[in-house]
């Protein structure tokens, strides 16, 4: 089976540990589908060099944040497991041979055509954005998402906190990705372990894995021809947006309780 794998950062810990444990498995993806926001540049933007200098600090921002994101990944990971780590993404493909391509955004017209003529069959989402009708609409490819919490339940952002909020222990749920919003057909949910004094950034980590072994299950179950899935039902479950501070101190709370 051809796979690619989605991404927006060269240095994304779980990106690379992904890709290494799909090498391990024998299943190396085909194609890295890079998304540099360097490149989503509006013709508008040197209008002014205020406006530039607005857009560069908000950038700056999310890289920042970002790059904490990726070392709390690092900091839950053991020992063993940082081992698969010590190269960068461009190094880890020239290694085993796997293709980078880079694309402004996964609006991209030729990221579709990309995909076609490579025959890729399962395109798994590790960052980059939201997916649109070019990726969505491919008849002989279907992409992947881990959800971060049970599905239809709990869709939308912070999912995993919103899910303690709610008194329901953390899963992972791995479906396909359809023109909605997690409204795809889903495949499995696999429930994640976790301690009463494990903080969210440790949870989500244990997540992150889960997520990893769900990806390799599922190639290893596509190739045996051994896939099920089951529809969503749209009527159910709720939307959730970014949790409040506020909130999340409450959700934080309940860890220990459940």
């Amino acid at each position: 089976m051809k796979s690619a794998i989605t991404c927006s950062s060269l240095q994304d810990p779980y990106v690379k540990y992904l890709i290494l444990k799909m090498v391990e498995e024998g299943n190396k993806p085909a194609l890295i589908i890079f998304i540099s926001k360097h490149f989503r540049k509006n013709k508008y933007i040197f209008r002014s060099r205020i406006k530039d200098f607005l857009i560069r600090t908000e950038i700056m921002k999310k890289d920042y944040i970002n790059s904490l994101r990726e070392q709390a990944f690092l900091d839950q990971l053991s020992s063993e497991n940082k081992i698969y780590l010590k190269y960068d993404l461009l190094e880890i493909c020239e290694k085993y041979s796997i293709e980078v391509d880079n694309f402004n955004s996964l609006r991209d017209k030729r990221l579709g055509e990309v995909v076609i003529n490579k025959e890729i069959e399962t395109i798994i989402n590790a960052g980059g954005g939201i997916f649109r009708k070019n990726l969505t609409d491919l008849k002989n490819c279907k992409i992947l998402n881990a959800h971060m919490a049970r599905l239809p339940e709990f869709k939308g952002m912070n999912v995993l906190e919103w899910s303690f909020y709610c008194n329901v222990k953390p899963s992972v749920t791995l479906h396909f990705i359809d023109s909605g919003i997690d409204t795809g057909d889903i495949i499995e949910n696999r429930m994640v372990d976790y301690s009463p004094s494990d903080s969210f950034d440790k949870i989500r980590t244990n997540a992150l894995l889960v997520s990893v072994s769900l990806y390799l299950d599922y190639i290893c179950d596509h190739i045996k021809k051994n896939i099920s899935v089951t529809k969503q039902n749209t009527e159910t479950g709720r939307l959730y947006f970014v949790m409040h501070s506020r909130l999340k101190e409450i959700a934080g709370k309940k860890i220990a309780e459940l």
